[in-house]
């Protein structure tokens, strides 16, 4: 526990001071700073009550980055998987679309964008496993999912427009 060390250091404290004031064995002490040994939260009471700290003060405050963040960009790439799964779908629509009004004839689609996230995926380590059997599909619901709120979405301004124009219409009958 790196935060202990740090916070002892700047008390201007030895371990053996430390232990001393606050009844918690050197040894003790030692391990923990190591992060042999985690401490009790009497333990980390009877620190934080010597060293005038809050007992969350001996816990990183930043949170160490996600996996799926790319720290180079500081882009997240689940965001990117999203967005490569929203311009696929596009374009899976615009290539139906294009069948059926050219008849029947064959249609190219250019490059998906689930290609261009995948590549950069094994350009930082992960599998294609990772992406096969655990990104892709969870992306794909929900981009299902944004598609169904879409959806109940234009049911709902449909709705309100017929009853505006029902409401338009009964009160120019009763005029």
């Amino acid at each position: 526990m790196e935060e202990l060390r740090r916070i002892r250091e700047e008390a201007g404290l030895s371990q053996a001071q430390l232990a001393r004031e606050s009844g918690v064995d050197r040894a003790t002490i030692n391990k923990i700073e190591q992060g042999k040994r985690s401490p009790s939260i009497a333990t980390l009471e009877s620190l934080s009550r010597v060293l005038a700290v809050e007992v969350a003060d001996f816990f990183p405050k930043a949170q160490a980055p996600l996996p799926l963040e790319e720290p180079a960009a500081g882009a997240p790439l689940l965001e990117k998987l999203l967005e490569a799964a929203r311009q696929d779908a596009r374009k899976t629509a615009q290539a139906v679309n294009r069948a059926f009004s050219s008849e029947g004839r064959p249609q190219t689609v250019t490059g998906f964008a689930e290609d261009e996230v995948r590549f950069e995926l094994r350009k930082h380590g992960y599998p294609d496993a990772f992406f096969e059997d655990l990104l892709w599909p969870l992306v794909q619901q929900v981009i299902k999912q944004e598609e169904r709120i879409i959806g109940l979405e234009r049911q709902l301004k449909e709705k309100e427009r017929e009853t505006a124009k029902r409401l338009a219409s009964e009160t120019s009958t009763r005029k």
